[in-house]
């Protein structure tokens, strides 16, 4: 095909590709300025406009429609996420952020389509979500203790000065590695019992162990543990 699939892809064909993600991701969640080849890899440089079509279907087509009904098998959510999105699909993009960057420290302007990725046109606008959940969530509730299962803070005065009182415990330098412990003590707290309980060091020649630095998607893979596995093994023991 020698012609320009920006413009010359049939709706048919751009659905294909619109699958093809969808197979791959599990959504439809793509931000307007996705280009991509193949359907599911982004590239800058990609002849296919997939975020910019999806964008207008979502804009354009009536979900009662065949169209509209062949979109919602792969996914497409019609509505406006502004204004519909429960607090447990919120919960849920939540979670994406901090199982990809290891932390809940979001800026309030912070906007996305995939729930970790920067977007300045996403539609979902997660940094004022955690801002409000900080401000009005109680830390004991249901909802509370979810948050705090995926690192969320509380008090940054407070959290700071347990992450301190942590540090000179268990010997961690912490003015060496305060940009790793920029994070919930509840977290800092639970993956040093872990290490303990496990005989493994939690400092060795100087440096502060791996699971620190971890996703929980990369922890998970490599010990068989969750943040929330530990957090229920040994948040109740001590100052917790």
């Amino acid at each position: 095909r020698f012609e320009n699939k920006r413009s010359t892809l049939s709706w048919e064909e751009m659905y294909s590709y619109a699958k093809l993600y969808y197979e791959h991701h599990a959504n439809l969640e793509i931000p307007k300025k996705f280009k991509t080849n193949n359907g599911d890899d982004y590239d800058e440089n990609g002849n296919i406009n997939l975020g910019s079509w999806i964008f207008n279907q979502r804009k354009n087509i009536l979900p009662e429609s065949e169209r509209g009904q062949l979109l919602s098998k792969i996914g497409m959510r019609f509505e406006n996420k502004r204004s519909t999105l429960s607090w447990e699909e919120m919960y849920s993009y939540a979670k994406l952020y901090y199982e990809h960057h290891a932390n809940l420290e979001i800026s309030q302007r912070f906007k996305t389509s995939n729930g970790y990725d920067y977007d300045e046109n996403g539609i979902i606008n997660l940094g004022t979500w955690i801002s409000e959940q900080r401000r009005n969530t109680l830390p004991e509730s249901k909802r509370g203790q979810l948050l705090s299962q995926i690192g969320m803070i509380w008090s940054i005065r407070k959290n700071k000065d347990i992450v301190i009182e942590l540090c000179n415990e268990y010997g961690i330098d912490y003015q060496s590695e305060k940009s790793v412990l920029n994070k919930s003590y509840l977290e800092l707290y639970v993956k040093i019992m872990f290490l303990r309980d496990n005989n493994i060091p939690i400092v060795l020649n100087g440096k502060l162990h791996e699971i620190f630095f971890m996703s929980d998607l990369n922890m998970q893979v490599k010990y068989q543990v969750s943040l929330a596995n530990l957090i229920e093994t040994y948040s109740k023991e001590k100052r917790i």
